[in-house]
This record gives C-alpha cells, structure tokens and sequence, in this order.
C-alpha cells in the first residue's frame, strides 16, 4: 500500500479487503446493486439532523421520479443544489446518499434536492439523462413550493452522478436553456471511451473503485460501446464547453479517476469556464461518503459548500445561505 494513502483510508480499505467479495463478473447486476447499498449502508457514517426533508413524486411523462428535498434552516429561499448520486449507474440510491445530503445542505445552507433517477442496466444510456433534465425543469416551475429559489439552480453528483451533472450540463446548454448556474462535480466520471490514464494504470487495483469494475459499469450503462464517445456520456470529449456553468471539481489522489477529473477541470478553463478544483491527498474513491470516518471529509464536505455559497455570492444574491457557517 502506497504510504501517501491516508491512515483511516488504509485501514478502511484493509477492513474491506478482509470481507472478500465475488468479482463483479460472478455477480449479476442486481446482485452488485444489493451488495454494494447494503454496504454503504453499513457505514458508522454521521447522520446529521436537518430542519425538514421530504420525499416527493415528481411527474415525468407518464410515470412519476422520486426526489428527497434537504432544506436546512431558511429565512427566504435558498438557492437549489439538484444532486445525482454516484454508484456506477447501476447502484447508489436516495439512501446511500442521505449522510451526504443531509451534510451538504447543512453546511451550503442550499436546499439540495437528490434523484432517484433510474438504474443500469434495466435503463440504459441516456435515459436518467433526460429524466433528469425532466426533474430540472419541474423545479423551475415548482422550487419555491420547497423553499427554493428556481432562478439559481446548481447541478452535482459524484461519480456516475458527477457523469451525470457535467451530462446535464451539457445537455442543457445544447437546449439553449440558461437555467442552471453551476455545476459541483464530485470525482466525475468524464470519460468511458477508454480506460488508459495514467491513474487507472497506477491505481488500477487495491484503492476501493478498480479499473475492471469501471469498466463493467460503463458496459451496464451503455447501449453499445460506441455511445461512449458520445459527449453525452464522456463530457471530456465535448467539443465545445465554451458558455457551460461555472463549475468546482473535487478529485482524490488514489482514485482512478483522478487524471480524468482533473482533464475536465483543465478543459473547462480552456473554454473560458470559471473553475475552482480542489485536490485531496490521500483520499480514494467515493471518500464524501465517509463523514464520522474519514476526517478529510468533513474538510471536504466545508469546502464543496464554501463554492456553492461563493458562486451564489459572486451573482450578487443575498440569502441566508451566503452566511459563513
């Protein structure tokens, strides 16, 4: 093991490494699904207590999408922060998430409003794409019914979810819609085309995400491999982000998809993209999931929520979630 890798990150991952598990290749997805939430939900993870969240149906077509709303304590409405959680599209859900959520719209003072947007690979690419931008677009017409403010909208997510956000991003713009005014992209997953960083090569093995199990989900989520050069799945390969949000990028050092996330970061200022990364050492995949067991976590979790109050600043908003915690 890499003596860079913070202690609690070892002995995590040793902890882990002591349970075994199948290779995804033994395992069906559903399987994989069920293994992977029922650990998340294991964790001994802080839990923190928020004023008020509530689930509600959102109307889709013709089919209803679950959202959990997270809305800290408010004097006026709050900025929205629409959040996609990660697990390789084919796991994660409102649950697994909930810690991460109830920390962020504590500490951001956004209302933060979670997807349970549907799975791989029974949903394929990109349909949680567009039930996304869907659920977008319900929020424009609906945020102050949650005591937010539909006039500044932030994206995020980690992972796949991070995929998601830059996706939506994207996608939005193509749309010539100007709704959301930034994106939070949490170790983003930017590129399934191919697998070849420098990252995935050194930390291919060992670190939590491995480069087979990449893979494995990039095949759950896509109708064929040639959608993976779609830009609508890997953001890196947009051609042109010129106009895209502002945007703040979390990247963890032992983490394969570290050299990806920081390609996007760099691709986005080569744009003209206002963009702030922020480079955690020692950390691995998935950390801000670790709150009460990681201590750069909650570092992390202060300084995602520091940009989200520092974007809605810099428009010249003044709400109580621009107070400094």
């Amino acid at each position: 093991m890499n003596s860079k890798l913070d202690t609690q990150a070892a002995q995590w991952l040793h902890e882990m490494s002591l349970q075994g598990q199948p290779s995804f290749t033994e395992m069906t997805a559903q399987e994989v699904r069920e293994s992977a939430n029922r650990k998340s939900l294991e964790r001994p993870v802080i839990r923190e207590d928020v004023q008020q969240i509530q689930n509600l149906k959102v109307p889709i077509n013709s089919k209803d999408i679950l959202v959990r709303v997270y809305q800290p304590v408010l004097d006026s409405l709050a900025p929205l922060l629409l959040y996609f959680h990660g697990g390789g599209w084919v796991a994660g859900s409102l649950d697994t998430h909930d810690p991460l959520c109830r920390a962020l719209a504590n500490s951001s003072g956004f209302v933060v409003v979670s997807v349970d947007y549907p799975l791989s690979p029974e949903t394929k690419f990109p349909k949680a794409l567009h039930e996304g931008y869907e659920v977008l677009q319900w929020l424009l017409s609906n945020g102050k019914s949650i005591k937010g403010n539909p006039d500044w909208i932030a994206v995020g997510g980690d992972s796949a979810g991070g995929n998601l956000a830059a996706s939506l991003a994207l996608f939005a713009k193509r749309e010539g819609d100007p709704s959301l005014k930034f994106q939070l992209l949490n170790y983003p997953i930017t590129d399934i085309s191919n697998f070849d960083t420098a990252s995935y090569e050194e930390l291919a093995d060992g670190y939590g995400l491995t480069k087979k199990q990449m893979q494995w989900y990039s095949e759950q989520y896509l109708k064929n491999p040639k959608d993976g050069f779609n830009s609508l799945a890997s953001p890196l390969l947009g051609e042109d982000l010129a106009g895209l949000p502002a945007a703040h990028v979390t990247i963890a050092e032992f983490d394969v998809l570290r050299d990806e996330g920081q390609a996007y970061a760099d691709k986005l200022k080569k744009a003209g993209v206002s963009v702030s990364s922020k480079f955690y050492p020692g950390m691995t995949h998935g950390f801000l999931g670790m709150l009460g067991i990681f201590d750069r976590t909650r570092i992390a979790i202060d300084d995602i929520a520091f940009s989200l109050r520092n974007a809605y600043q810099s428009t010249g908003n003044s709400n109580a979630a621009d107070k400094e915690k």
